[in-house]
């Protein structure tokens, strides 16, 4: 059985009509990754939970109300090491861009060349033959007919000596070397027939956008970033002052308790248990004082910025702000226009559709233009020479065999295509995962820290009361210390809760994006 060449055999898969179709650039009807994601997203109509206006847009964090946040994440905005790089990874995507473009574009060049040889190398016989009838020119001037007879006289040997050594020196004078060269304006254009270079551009072009949205989702990452550092470092400061004020009450505690010891009117057991119920809290502080140190050393890292220098600078504020009502989430087909990294995605799928069209013109003729037109000259004859010269032309190639570097291609190309349309989709339900997440986890902080609050708010109650008690000999000091041992630690956990509420808002705006990074033109000239 004849089988079809390699070359062949994707056309034949894909019939003829159609692949000649695929090679001209219409193909099969097909739906881009564009419309691919538009469709997957608005399968979804809203979220499980929350409003459903348009999603917040802006510098959300201001919300926040804490100036300390504002400025450090404006300060990180224009000096963090990874966003500056990502500035010039955008940078360095559009001048590739312009690379790909000159493929598409004629170009000009002025050439000029000039080579010098020998004199000897235009000819072995022509160089002895000069050098020849110079000597013989000299020796013949010197031999004369001085007596009259008719025949000329013999050369006198040292005269023919000093002709040939004249006529050398003569020659040495003379330039030994021959020029030649040539000036010319030369223009080529290869004809983008097909679109194959044209398809490469318009990749380098998704190249670029997907470069502007790594860069504004590494923004968002920063912010968000910055805000679980400086939420991190509040409730260190705030658990550092709580801390210090449940020491302040246990050894208040321990004095009633030594106090009721020596008046006999309590045991031993019970001094000793408060003396455990206090080292037990300042147990606590050591971590608590590195839970600060780390987070300003994370700030400062994400700040570009000395963490001594941060540390004597930075005024966190003494608690967790009060939460602000939930922004409107819009619908899930926002997450295209707002999610930076999921536009990137977009992009560099489209770019894959684009080099895959590329790699299947590939399998066509390609055809060139050419011109010339200049000077080119020598001094052969010890004497400058020149004149202009031109031509034009034209070239056709035809792909027969490429030792299957073509097919290769296209392969790659394709599977890249595919492999970027998978990568496409996964993201876009990753992203519809990450809102849904954050407003769970927002929606369990909110009880919980109702729920202790509550909780807060009624062991105080029960440890004063229990107190006042204990100090007019009413109950027994175990009373009083689980009483305190539920409030302290209904405390911690209720600053811990707050903690996770803000941390569930701050991914959510993380989830949701935003467009506020396209205001972020370029970065700093003075930071690049």
């Amino acid at each position: 059985m004849i089988r079809a060449p390699l070359l062949l055999r994707p056309l034949r898969a894909l019939g003829l009509a159609g692949a000649l179709g695929l090679l001209v650039g219409a193909g099969p009807a097909h739906a881009g990754a564009r419309d691919d994601l538009e469709a997957l997203l608005g399968a979804t109509p809203a979220w499980s939970q929350g409003a459903a206006g348009p999603p917040p847009d802006g510098r959300w964090w201001a919300g926040l109300g804490d100036p300390t946040l504002t400025a450090a994440i404006d300060r990180a905005l224009s000096e963090n090491n990874d966003l500056l790089a990502s500035f010039a990874r955008v940078d360095q995507a559009r001048a590739r861009q312009r690379t790909a473009l000159s493929a598409v574009l004629p170009q000009l060049s002025f050439d000029a060349q000039a080579t010098a040889a020998p004199r000897e190398s235009l000819g072995f016989q022509f160089g002895l033959n000069q050098q020849s009838n110079a000597a013989a020119q000299a020796a013949q001037e010197l031999v004369v007919d001085t007596d009259g007879d008719g025949v000329p006289d013999a050369p006198d040997p040292a005269a023919v000596a000093a002709a040939e050594a004249a006529a050398k020196e003569a020659e040495e004078e003379a330039s030994t070397l021959f020029w030649n060269g040539s000036a010319k304006f030369n223009a080529t254009w290869n004809l983008d027939l097909w679109g194959r270079n044209l398809q490469s551009f318009q990749a380098s072009r998704m190249d670029e956008a997907a470069a502007r949205g790594d860069r504004d989702a590494a923004a968002i990452a920063l912010v968000t970033a910055v805000a679980a550092a400086w939420s991190d470092l509040v409730t260190a400061e705030a658990r550092r002052a709580l801390l210090a004020r449940q020491v302040e009450i246990n050894r208040q505690m321990l004095e009633l308790v030594q106090l009721r010891f020596t008046s006999a009117q309590s045991s031993g057991l019970d001094v000793l248990q408060q003396q455990q119920q206090l080292a037990s809290a300042e147990a606590l502080v050591p971590a608590v004082e590195q839970g600060v140190e780390r987070a300003i050393v994370r700030m400062a890292t994400l700040l570009g910025q000395d963490p001594v220098a941060l540390r004597s600078s930075l005024r966190p504020a003494a608690a967790l702000p009060a939460l602000p009502a939930q922004p409107a989430l819009g619908a899930p087909k926002d997450l295209l226009r707002n999610r930076p990294d999921l536009a990137a995605a977009l992009a560099q799928a489209e770019a894959a559709e684009h080099r895959a069209k590329g790699a299947t013109r590939a399998l066509l003729p390609t055809v060139g233009l050419n011109a010339n037109a200049g000077w080119q000259g020598n001094d052969i004859s010890e004497e400058w020479q020149s004149q202009q010269v031109w031509g034009f032309g034209g070239s056709v190639s035809v792909p027969l065999f490429t030792g299957l570097r073509t097919l290769g291609g296209l392969q790659d190309a394709k599977a890249g295509q595919v492999a970027a349309s998978f990568t496409l989709r996964q993201r876009a339900l990753a992203a519809v995962a990450e809102v849904e997440d954050a407003l769970l986890a927002e929606q369990q902080a909110a009880a919980e820290l109702a729920a202790l609050r509550r909780l807060t708010e009624a062991a105080r109650l029960a440890f004063e009361d229990s107190r006042d008690r204990y100090g007019r000999g009413l109950v027994n000091y175990t009373t009083v210390l689980q009483a305190l041992t539920v409030y302290q630690s209904a405390e911690l956990q209720a600053l811990n809760a707050h903690r996770n509420l803000i941390g569930a808002r701050i991914n959510l705006h993380d989830a949701l994006g935003g467009a506020w990074p396209q205001a972020l033109r370029a970065a700093p000239e003075d930071l690049r």
